[in-house]
Order: structure tokens, then sequence, then C-alpha cells
């Protein structure tokens, strides 16, 4: 199989393992889209749990499984470059399809407009964010993987705090 099949294969598998999570993750979307005063009600603990610490290391595994199930199934070696590249794609399939399930939800709750807003708010940020700290834990695998260095799969941890921070920091102010 050429490059250029597995690095498609790797987008693809993305987008499935983000169809599992765009509707895992549409659990907890209900909290978020009810009004609320921040000054009146407390924070809802499980859901801080929920975004800060178990979708981002769900999400960041997810994201490393298509990359692993194509060196397996495969047979294939990839070079550092080539563990970053399908990362990044299969992270890009992943946010693709979480923000269309995203927007799917949306559309129940607000009109068009502004689902297209958010959908596009989305774009501009999950999307940076998800190929960001999937490349890093690419990285870190790959590095593992192709040289045995071990102390590199730390990337993969790095890569689910900076997810969980930048959740922390968007559904801040929400919840």
């Amino acid at each position: 199989m050429n490059n250029k099949s597995v690095y498609f294969l790797s987008m693809f598998l993305g987008a499935a393992f983000g169809n599992l999570a765009g509707l895992y993750n549409s659990l907890f979307l209900t909290y978020l889209v009810i009004p609320f005063s921040p000054f009146e009600e407390p924070v809802d603990l499980s859901l801080t749990i929920l975004v800060t610490i178990i979708a981002p290391i769900a999400e960041e595994a997810v994201k490393l499984i298509p990359v692993m199930f194509l060196l397996s199934q495969e047979k294939i070696f990839l070079s550092l470059k080539g563990w970053i590249i399908m990362g990044g794609l299969a992270a890009l399939g992943f946010s693709v399809f979480e923000n269309f399930i995203y927007f799917l939800l949306f559309m129940n709750t607000y009109s068009f407009l502004v689902s297209l807003v958010l959908l596009l708010s989305r774009f501009m940020l999950s999307t940076p964010m998800h190929l960001s700290t999937t490349i890093i834990a690419s990285y870190g695998v790959g590095m593992w993987h192709s040289y045995g260095f071990k102390k590199y799969l730390s990337a993969i941890p790095t890569a689910i705090i900076l997810h969980s921070l930048y959740n922390g920091f968007i559904v801040r102010p929400i919840i």
C-alpha cells in the first residue's frame, strides 16, 4: 500500500473514531446549552471532571488508534515524519467529524446562522488544538516505536494535559 493510501486511511479512520467521540461527547453537550447565571449556580463538578479529565484522555487515545491500527495491519514502516503526518491526518479527520456532530446538535438548539458561527468557531479553535496535541503524541509514539526511546511516551500525557487545559479554558466560562 502506498503512502497516499495509508494517509487517506488514517484520516478516514480518524473521522470514524471522531464519530464515536462526538457521540460520546454529545452526552455532556446538553449541560453546556442550559441557560444559567454564573453567580447563582455552583459549578457542576461532574461536568468539569468529564470535560477536563475523561474527554481529553479518551480523545487523545482514540486519535492514536488509526495510526497504530494501520501500522499493525498494513505492516508499513513509518519514519518519524510519517508518524507526525499520519497522526495529524487522523486528528484532522477526527476533528472534522466531531465538529460535524456538534453542528448537528447546535442545529437542534440554535438557528442555522448561530449554529454556523459555532461550527466556524470550533474549526478555528478545536481543530488546531486536536492537530497540535495529536502531533505531539504521535511524535512521542513514533520516537518510541522507531528508536526505542520510552521516555518519549511522556508525549502522550503531555498531549492529554494540553487538551485538558484547552477544554478547561474554553468551557470554564460556561460552567
